[in-house]
């Protein structure tokens, strides 16, 4: 049997009366066991059933207190009221967030969960504890870092970018950034980043490096820090990953020739004149060139020398470069040249470029800037005024097995393959001594637009044996006739004035626009190295003005007999405007290409005595001061040299 006994303070309690045992008005029934262990910013529920032992209903009031972070009533889960009916229970649950710790222990936060009945004898549970154990972030951290090593070529920059975020309840003050780099430069250059960042918000901050130049063969190394001090319960120091980048070489200059080998030239064969030759060089690199090494490795023969150069101080990337050589015949095909290019900072591979013992002359010319040479369908001229190829023997060895031929496409036969001027030698598939000379033409039946490889080679005879002496491509084009050949007599091209010395399949020949100087007229060898070393607008392999092959009639001069002009040299005196400077002429005598050493032609242009006409003297003439004028074929070669 159960009595409730009231004292005089209006507090029951429940007894048995059976037993004499009692009960407080409430108990928990239920709670959390503690301590509990929590990260920092964490979260975790604490479920209280309380119980009313007694059979009144019975007025609540709850009450919690903690030392850091929250404890709150979570009242969607709790049905725990103002009031517990008589011997009934309700559930109460309270959330706890944990406090920051950025320190580095943990720290211990105690609380208190308390209920009161008509305001007496309150419910206490002071168990309530919590470990808060240090965080894995600190209060201002790195949400975003570049991932190091980063490649920089010499010279180069990189931005490297961070996003940082303030973790902390409080804003954090005093942010400055420190970065450092072992090499080069580093600098802020951008970000949102602040002296100060609120609690919770992010911000960017942006660096520039900048690298130091790295000239030798390999990657550098350059190594930094970054750190970030500011003020959050005192003064702190994030520090992030160490950068690192990775110094590529500075770009070295690179260059390449138009051509496969150095070629030397000159139509005027038999004589012991120097002989020119021209190597193109292009820039394709990706840094400008200032200068340009040449070196002559000797094979035995004739010297070669590097006679000039034109443009190669200063090549722009993508440009173009001249340097000419000339040689005394033979000419040393066991030679090499080398090419090494220089720009500001570093210096590149040598290019080495091997003599060639053959000399092709393309002497048809092009009908476009992009071909070496045209095949003019159906064109069978075969006169003895010249042909499309001139192969000549430089060296001192035998050169044997010449092939000549073209791409399938351009349908090309040799029409005259045995022809030679003042000979019988065979241009293809035979043999030239040292200094022997053929020239063939090739035809074409191919479709008019048609492109193709004209090739030329041989095999030199040495006594260490036979080898392949370099092959020539010349590019070629099939014009539908002659007539589609798209420049006039008159116009500028290739470092002069055109003038067609032969119509029938457009021979076409450029004479240079002026007079040399007249030093260079004291003699026939100086006035034919004149010509043979120079360069316009980067176009060579000039020579002096042919007679060109016939019969003449003789006419009487104040010099003795004479031959009436012909060839080039009756195409220049006939012409017009602007060939006026080297025609019309009173009492002026040019230099004329010989055929020996030994003599010399000499035009006599104009109204001379009524007869323009050719005298043929002494090679070291001084009767006449003769005046040297340069011409050259349209084309030589691929790239137009």
């Amino acid at each position: 049997m159960r009595k409730i006994i009231c004292g005089i303070i209006v507090s029951c309690v429940a007894v048995n009366a059976l037993a004499g045992e009692w009960k407080p008005p409430l108990t928990f029934s239920k709670k959390p066991s503690f301590p509990k262990t929590i990260q920092p910013f964490g979260t975790t529920s604490l479920k209280y059933i309380l119980n009313n032992n007694t059979s009144n209903t019975l007025p609540l009031t709850f009450s919690t207190s903690i030392t850091s972070g929250s404890l709150a009533l979570n009242s969607g889960s709790s049905d725990c009221g103002s009031t517990l009916a008589a011997n009934a229970n309700c559930t109460q649950i309270y959330t706890f967030t944990a406090p920051e710790n950025f320190t580095a222990s943990s720290i211990t936060v105690t609380g208190l969960v308390q209920v009161a009945y008509n305001g007496r004898y309150p419910l206490k549970d002071t168990t309530v504890q919590f470990t808060v154990v240090p965080s894995s972030s600190t209060a201002l951290e790195f949400l975003e870092q570049p991932t190091f090593p980063i490649t920089v070529p010499s010279d180069g920059t990189t931005v490297i970018h961070y996003i940082l975020k303030n973790n902390a309840s409080a804003t954090i003050t005093a942010i400055t950034f420190s970065p450092t780099v072992s090499s080069g430069s580093i600098s802020a250059t951008g970000g949102t980043c602040e002296s100060s960042l609120i609690s919770g918000n992010t911000c960017t901050k942006d660096f520039t490096f900048t690298a130091p130049t790295n000239a030798g063969a390999g990657d550098t190394t350059v190594t930094g820090t970054l750190s970030v001090g500011y003020t959050y319960n005192g003064a702190q120091t994030l520090t992030g990953t160490n950068p690192s980048f990775t110094i590529t070489p500075v770009a070295k200059p690179s260059i390449t020739v138009s051509s496969h080998s150095l070629m030397f030239a000159n139509r005027d064969f038999g004589n012991t004149s120097s002989y020119a030759g021209t190597l193109r060089i292009s820039n394709n690199g990706t840094v400008a060139i200032t200068s340009i090494d040449v070196s002559i490795t000797s094979g035995g023969g004739s010297a070669i020398t590097n006679t000039g150069s034109s443009g190669c101080t200063s090549l722009a990337v993508g440009g173009t470069c001249t340097e000419t050589f000339s040689s005394a015949l033979p000419i040393d095909s066991d030679a090499t040249i080398s090419l090494t290019p220089h720009s500001t900072l570093t210096t590149g591979n040598a290019l080495t470029v091997p003599v060639s013992a053959l000399s092709v002359v393309a002497l048809a010319p092009p009908t476009d800037t992009t071909v070496g040479t045209t095949l003019v369908n159906g064109c069978t001229d075969t006169s003895n005024d010249g042909g499309l190829l001139m192969i000549v023997n430089n060296s001192s060895h035998a050169l044997t097995n010449i092939t000549i031929g073209a791409d399938s496409g351009l349908s090309a036969t040799i029409t005259n393959s045995a022809f030679e001027e003042n000979s019988n030698v065979y241009c293809n598939g035979n043999s030239l001594a040292a200094n022997q000379y053929c020239e063939v033409r090739i035809a074409s039946s191919a479709v008019a637009g048609t492109t193709g490889n004209v090739t030329v080679s041989g095999i030199l005879s040495k006594t260490t044996g036979p080898v392949t002496a370099h092959h020539f491509n010349l590019a070629a084009k099939v014009a539908s006739s002659a007539s589609s050949f798209p420049y006039t007599f008159n116009t500028e091209a290739q470092g002069g004035t055109i003038f067609v010395a032969t119509n029938s399949c457009n021979l076409v020949e450029v004479v240079n626009n002026s007079d040399l100087p007249s030093t260079s007229g004291s003699n026939w060898t100086t006035a034919a190295a004149a010509c043979s070393s120079l360069s316009v607008n980067s176009y060579a392999n000039w020579r002096l003005i042919d007679q060109g092959p016939g019969t003449y009639s003789q006419v009487q001069s104040p010099l003795g007999p004479e031959t009436g002009l012909s060839g080039e040299a009756n195409v220049l005196n006939n012409n017009n405007s602007p060939l006026a400077s080297i025609q019309n002429q009173q009492n002026e005598v040019y230099w004329g290409n010989s055929i020996t050493s030994a003599k010399a032609n000499l035009f006599f242009f104009g109204t001379f005595e009524n007869f323009p006409a050719l005298q043929t003297l002494g090679s070291d003439n001084t009767q006449t001061s003769p005046v040297v004028r340069c011409v050259r074929a349209f084309t030589t070669n691929s790239d137009g040299t």
